[in-house]
């Protein structure tokens, strides 16, 4: 007698997005039951349950959002193989990256997808993004937080979005994809990195400044920041001569400021001390995120600020390697 094996159990968070938008565009408020009769396949896949947990156009996503789905996940962790989660493509790979920072490693899969046209679209990527999603979840190789998009399988806090209506919206710069569904899935031949994760509390403070520096640029700290995340030339050069960066620069050390150098550039790892102005920037105290994302950089600076994380303390922080976000160096 063959034994049959026991379905896994899938919890699917909705949260919303363009995947559960009707025609016109405007909010499915029956998505759950749309999902369920569109794409019947899941039902093949796992023990599928869905939860709305909101309706919401991903930028109107906040930091509470990703306090809120966290708790989700922790508290239903024992009674779930996996979590996928709906989510619009505008801020996926924020949440994405704030989720691996609050969730331990390994954990169960936690994949998030969505969709360039709506499912109830008939030629909407939704259906292949979802069935892929569930399938990868249950497969159970990758234990992350992770974004599924058109073939590819993204560490969450390593991916971008990289296109606004080609369904390839998502890429991941400085890392590989964890796997790619092409005939077989294909999955990473990768060894993960150790983590050096600090006990931080699921607080996000989003009085960061953002200073895209330009020639010429004219810029000051704004009352309010408690710290400020510059987005530099390449591989981390400043204006500095003809322009007020370095008054910002030496705002920010005297009332003990953190300032973290992120580049316009999306591959490669900023390298600030090749250039004479990027090492005056490292003089006056400004720490680089390597080759972080713009995303995965600005998430770690308000977890930073929202658990009151002292100024000396920042440089050690930044190039920790929490989740998997930062290449160690060699």
């Amino acid at each position: 007698m063959v034994k049959t094996q026991k379905q896994k159990k899938v919890l699917i968070l909705h949260t919303g997005g363009t995947i559960a938008m009707g025609i016109p565009m405007t909010p499915d408020r029956d998505f759950i039951r749309t999902m369920a009769k569109s794409v019947p396949e899941l039902a093949g896949l796992a023990k599928i349950e869905i939860q709305a947990l909101s309706h919401k156009d991903s930028s109107q996503i906040t930091p509470k959002d990703w306090q809120a789905l966290g708790q989700v996940i922790t508290r239903q962790n024992d009674d779930y193989d996996a979590f996928v989660v709906t989510h619009g493509t505008d801020t996926m790979a924020y949440t994405g990256t704030a989720l691996s920072y609050l969730l331990p490693y390994p954990c169960k899969p936690v994949i998030f997808t969505g969709s360039q046209r709506p499912l109830r679209e008939l030629r909407s990527d939704a259906r292949r993004n979802l069935i892929n999603s569930v399938a990868l979840a249950v497969g159970q190789r990758i234990c992350e937080v992770s974004i599924f998009f058109d073939t590819l399988l993204l560490r969450a806090n390593r991916a971008k979005k990289i296109h606004i209506e080609e369904y390839h919206t998502f890429d991941s710069p400085n890392f590989p994809p964890l796997a790619e569904e092409r005939f077989k899935t294909v999955f990473a031949k990768t060894t993960r990195e150790s983590l050096n994760r600090p006990t931080l509390e699921p607080l996000f403070d989003t009085r960061i400044q953002i200073v895209k520096v330009f020639p010429g640029a004219d810029v000051a700290l704004q009352p309010k920041a408690r710290a400020v995340v510059i987005e530099a030339f390449g591989c981390g050069n400043l204006p500095m001569t003809d322009s007020s960066v370095l008054a910002l620069l030496k705002t920010c050390v005297r009332k003990k400021v953190p300032v973290v150098l992120t580049s316009q550039v999306q591959s490669g790892s900023l390298s600030p001390d090749i250039y004479d102005m990027g090492r005056r920037a490292l003089e006056l105290r400004a720490i680089s995120s390597r080759d972080m994302t713009f995303e995965a950089a600005l998430v770690k600076c308000m977890l930073l600020t929202g658990n009151d994380v002292g100024f000396d303390d920042w440089p050690v922080a930044i190039a920790a390697n929490w989740a998997g976000e930062i290449t160690p160096s060699v």
